[in-house]
This record gives structure tokens, sequence and C-alpha cells, in this order.
């Protein structure tokens, strides 16, 4: 797929996201609700009061009186003297109360279900104004700052807890949360700024964000230091307090790290959703979908990066990568020569276009690249390998053996190294250190008659087209 033709996916999550909104619309045009935003799904909807008695009162138990004793303790502290004033007070500073929070606006209901747990899913609740339940919705005479700005209900349950049916739960997946903020934020202009507009909201979030850039530095020290997993723990706790595309970004590099694929590429279609002109995380879900053998996945998320940012170079060379997997050797070279004008430093580029080039068999402009990688990054020991590949192809054995053992000097665990150097060795008809080598590389589970038949279909064939008589126990290891 060439850049001109790869659809932006901006608005990948945004028939969801309307599903959900119409969703709630349609329900609050039949009655009269309010609503309440949960970031998972709890077992009860409780006010904090009821949560924290332990152990839990039983059936009936009216949670109300207890309540009202403690807000004698508190007249003590306010000059407040409306009973609900003082406990919608006691819980805008963090206090126990037996209220439940609701709101008279389902968009900001919504706000609360997605704005944090975003590895759960969320939930808005509808509570209809009718009925019994009519006496124990509240509001409060002298409301502050924010409980305007959410619009805030208080439910004040005597036992603690109210009971909806299943039909006044609508569920929020968690692939939605982060589109859904930046819809209400763009659409209807509800952010953490309007929604905690005072300086008690100021001082809960800025304590919110200093505890996640903890966690995230915490996460990028042990992602440098390559401890994945732990790099992962850290920024999962960092995401749970702010969702921060970077840290999404940085996430999905230790699961490729790790191997862990589809969890990167989550990673980066949430990172996405908060900033969808963020061209790494569009280069960086394409090496996740390369690895998963998705490449016209992998091109389409390049063409959508470069489309972002034409002079964006690790798009090109991540795009040039999936064509070779891909086997369009011409559009690889073409890819990573592009890129490689835009940053002539990039090592991995030089790669890139040598193997393609080694693949329409001009092995001398893939080992000239390979010459360009090394001098970028000498302890590349994939570059001495692939040059070392090349000059075998050329017939050059001698120099391909210097190659091959510069590459295990370099990386000792590299077992098609010590494979490629013993079939070099084969060639010098230096028995003993083919043997060797080849031992070697199969006792590191190298499958060394797969990778002597890429160029030969037997010993005899090979002994046929180099003259050369193989040492019988040699000849056994690679198939007879």
């Amino acid at each position: 797929m060439d850049a001109d033709s790869a659809v932006p996916q901006h608005n990948e999550h945004l028939v969801g996201v309307l599903e959900i909104v119409s969703k709630l619309a349609a329900k609050a045009a039949v009655a009269d609700y309010i609503y309440r935003g949960e970031t998972e799904w709890y077992d009860e909807i409780s006010s904090s009061f009821y949560r924290e008695l332990r152990p839990k009162p039983p059936a009936g138990f009216d949670v109300d009186q207890i309540q009202v004793r403690a807000l004698d303790e508190a007249r003590r502290f306010t000059v407040e003297s409306d009973e609900l004033t003082i406990m919608a007070e006691l819980q805008h500073y963090g206090g126990k109360t037996n209220l439940i929070d609701f709101t008279a606006d389902c968009h900001i209901a919504l706000f609360f279900a997605c704005d944090g747990r975003h590895s759960e899913d969320g939930r808005v609740i509808f509570l209809e104004r009718n009925g019994d339940m009519q006496r124990h919705i509240h509001e409060p005479r002298n409301p502050a700052n924010r409980v305007i700005a959410q619009k805030s209900v208080f439910v004040r349950p005597p036992f603690g807890y109210i009971e909806v049916g299943r039909d006044d739960i609508v569920t929020i997946p968690r692939h939605l949360k982060l589109p859904i903020l930046n819809y209400l934020h763009k659409m209807h202009g509800i952010s953490a700024e309007t929604v905690y507009n005072d300086l008690h909201g100021f001082i809960r979030y800025n304590e919110i964000h200093q505890d996640a850039f903890k966690h995230l530095t915490a996460g990028l020290t042990k992602h440098l230091n390559g401890d994945y997993p732990g790099a992962i723990d850290s920024l999962s706790e960092s995401l749970d307090l702010n969702p921060l595309s970077f840290t999404y970004h940085i996430r999905g590099l230790a699961y490729i790290s790790i191997s862990k694929y589809d969890d990167a590429i989550e990673d980066y279609d949430r990172a996405i959703a908060i900033d969808p002109d963020y061209v790494v995380a569009y280069s960086n879900r394409s090496v996740a979908k390369s690895h998963k053998g998705d490449y016209d996945g992998a091109i389409a998320d390049c063409s959508n990066a470069v489309a972002i940012d034409p002079n964006y170079s690790a798009a090109y060379n991540n795009r040039g990568a999936a064509k070779l997997r891909k086997g369009d050797y011409d559009g690889a070279i073409a890819d990573c020569s592009e890129s490689i004008s835009i940053d002539p430093n990039r090592a991995a580029t030089y790669n890139t276009r040598g193997a393609a080039k080694a693949h329409k068999g001009d092995y001398d402009g893939a080992i000239a690249d390979y010459d360009r990688s090394i001098a970028i990054e000498p302890n590349n020991a994939n570059a001495y390998n692939n040059r070392g590949v090349d000059k075998f192809s050329k017939g050059d054995y001698a120099a391909a053996i210097d190659d091959f053992s510069r590459a295990i000097e370099l990386d000792p665990d590299d077992a098609s190294a010590y494979s490629n150097r013993g079939e070099s060795w084969l060639h010098l008809s230096e028995w003993d250190n083919a043997r060797a080598d080849l031992t070697v590389a199969k006792g590191m589970g190298m499958d060394i008659v797969a990778s002597f038949c890429n160029a030969y279909a037997s010993v005899a064939d090979f002994e046929q087209r180099t003259g050369l008589t193989v040492p019988a126990d040699i000849a056994e290891m690679l198939g007879g």
C-alpha cells in the first residue's frame, strides 16, 4: 500500500463512542433521571460511609443514624447549619459520608465512568427521580464551585446503598474510555480542568500528576536498564493515575521487547486515541504488527505516520522493513533510501536496505550498506553476520569468516553466526573448525540441516558443486 492510498485511522473508535453517547441520550429521553459514572463495576452502589463500616452492617440497618452522630461533631468546625450542605462539604474534602454522588448531566457521568481504571470496563448508572427514591435525592443549599460544575445531586440512602436494575446500567468498554474522554473534551468542553474547577481540585490533581510522573520516571529507568516486566508494572501504575499517550508509547516498547505484541498494539491504539497525530505510535505499532506477520497493517500504519509527518525517517525505515518481509524488495529499497535521505545516521536502515539488495542479488550494494551500518554502529552483531552472508554468497569465504567471528564476539548467543561460520569452513576444507561450529549451533537449537539446504540440496550436491569430499560425521550432521 502506498502512502497516498492509506486511510488515516484518527477516527477508528468514533463509531463505538457515538454508539455509547446515543445509547445514553436515548435512555435519558424517556424519564427524569440522575446519573452516576463509575470507572469499574463495583459490587454495590454505596456511600463511602457505608463502605467504611466493617464488618458490613446487616440488611435493614439504618446507616444514616450513625451519620447523624458524626454530623453533630462536624458542626463544631463549620458555620454551615444545613445538614446536607455540611455533608456535601465533608464529601468535597474527602470525608466519609452517607451521600452517593450523582449528577444531573449524563455527559458528566460519562466523564467519571471513563476517568481512570483504563484496564477495566466502566459504567453509567441511571436513577429515576420518582416514587420513594425521590425523598432520598437532595441538592445542597450553598454548593461549592465544583458541585456546581459537576451539576452534583446527592442520594442519601438510609441503608447506605441503592439497588438498580440491569437495564439502568450502561457498560462503558475499557477500550473506549480514552476516545470518549477525547470526545467529551472536544464536543462538550468536559475535562478534568472543568469538572475539578476549584483549588481543592487543583491540589488533588496536582498530587495525582506528581504520583503519575514518579511512576513514569521509574518505568523509564527500568526500561532503559532492560527490566521490561518491572517497567510495565511502573508504567501501568502511572497510567492508572494519568493516561498519557507518551506513557502508553513507552509501555508499548516494553511489551515489544518481551514479544507481547498484542498488548503493544493495544497500547498504541490507546496512544493514538488520545493523540491522533502521534506519529511515533503509528510507527511503533507497525513494528508490533510486523512481528505478528501483519505486513499490510504495518505498511498502512507507517503510511499514516508519513502522511502526518513526511520527514519522520523511522516510519520510512519501518515501512521498508515490512515491505522486505513481504517480499517487495524494490519498495523496501525505496523506503529505506528515503529514510536515509532524511537521517543518514540510522544504522538499522542500512541493514534493512542491505538485506533487500541481497535478495535482489546485489551483494556488492548490500555489503556497502552493511559497511555504512557498521561505521555508525560498530558493535552491531547483526550487521556483521549479514555482511558475512553476502561475502559468503560472493564466494569470499575467508572474509565471511572474519565477519561471522566478529558477530560471535559481539553476541555469543547468536546460533546463526556459528552455523554460517561452520558452513564457510566447509568451503575451505577446515573440517575441525566446521565440525566445532556446526556442533555449537546445533546445541543452541539451530536447524543446521535447514540452513545448509538453503544453499545446497544435499551434501552430495555440495560435493558435486565444490569438488570437495565432506567427512562422514559432518555429512551425517548435515542430513547425509
